[in-house]
């Protein structure tokens, strides 16, 4: 959630007060500021359809094709830009999986019209996958898209499954060619995440492959920038339950080691783990010793200040 020019300790006081609200009431509440003076009130599809295709890049990396395929995306949010990129991209069917229902038809009606305003951008970004007839079908289908939810689910294969729990998915055995997200597994606890993450070594086929992009920093200094991406790192957990311990911004602050870990641990076999390049304010301020809960104390400042990572796995 993101408030524009407010200090992360009243951002985070206002998310724990709209957290402690009955959650129908708590969650119209937070999509409100959202859409007015948060994250949701100026959107853009690219970001994520960026993101689908650098999935798809990286699976074909590994010999593998979404084409016909069926993926799982983890966590689908208040907008669909991530199915719809997979769909455009050669998936024939998109199961996308969340713990709480916030998808809101207005926000992708505002993302196709963007598509409709700017379609050759948007051709632009896919590179040489929008050459292919498939591609340009399936394109000119959405811009001309003017109907229903249901509707849209079932133009483009796309399964909505909310509130679900992503440790006991309905879905058969080895049923998905691909298993994704970008930038949840960050906001689930490292208990849960092994359950999800061994869950997902049921679901997937054996060329399957999981393929995340994982977000290390602290969400609220994308809107304050009085603080670094590492200042949640000075608090010891039982403080930083009391800050952000609720559903509007939980962060599970591991660290790329700690994920590396919790994947061995999960039974998935990384293929690849690719961190950023540490950010270097963030460098500064722990090199000039910003101080550290005792959980991050020992880690060297380059493992602290990666930003993100993405993560091939089966």
């Amino acid at each position: 959630m993101w408030i524009p020019r407010v200090p992360w300790r009243q951002k985070a006081a206002i998310q724990r007060a709209v957290a402690y609200l009955p959650a129908p009431i708590g969650g119209r509440l937070y999509y409100a500021l959202q859409r007015t003076v948060g994250g949701l009130s100026h959107v853009d599809p690219e970001e994520r359809f960026r993101a689908a295709l650098e999935m798809v890049q990286r699976l074909e990396a590994q010999g593998c094709s979404l084409v016909g395929g069926t993926v799982l995306e983890l966590g689908t949010g208040w907008r669909l830009n991530v199915p719809l990129g997979l769909w455009l991209l050669g998936a024939q069917r998109v199961v996308t999986v969340d713990i709480h229902r916030y998808l809101r038809l207005a926000l992708v009606r505002n993302d196709l019209a963007a598509l409709r305003a700017a379609p050759e951008r948007f051709v632009t970004l896919f590179g040489h996958h929008a050459a292919s007839s498939r591609f340009c079908r399936r394109f000119d289908q959405l811009l001309a898209f003017r109907g229903t939810s249901a509707a849209l689910m079932r133009l483009t294969g796309i399964e909505y499954l909310a509130p679900a729990d992503a440790a006991r998915l309905p879905l058969a055995d080895q049923s998905v060619d691909a298993y994704v997200s970008f930038t949840v597994l960050e906001h689930i606890p490292p208990d849960t995440l092994i359950a999800i993450l061994r869950e997902s070594q049921r679901v997937l086929r054996p060329h399957g492959r999981l393929v995340h992009c994982i977000d290390f920093t602290d969400h609220s200094a994308h809107s304050d920038p009085s603080i670094t991406l590492v200042n949640f790192l000075q608090y010891d957990d039982a403080t930083w339950a009391q800050l952000a311990g609720n559903r509007f911004a939980f962060h599970n602050r591991l660290r790329v080691d700690e994920f590396k870990a919790l994947l061995d641990a999960s039974g998935v076999t990384t293929i690849v783990l690719e961190p950023s390049e540490p950010d270097a304010r963030s460098m500064a301020a722990l090199e000039a010793g910003l101080p550290l809960a005792a959980r991050f104390r020992g880690k060297p400042p380059q493992v602290n200040a990666v930003k993100q990572a993405w993560l091939v796995g089966r």
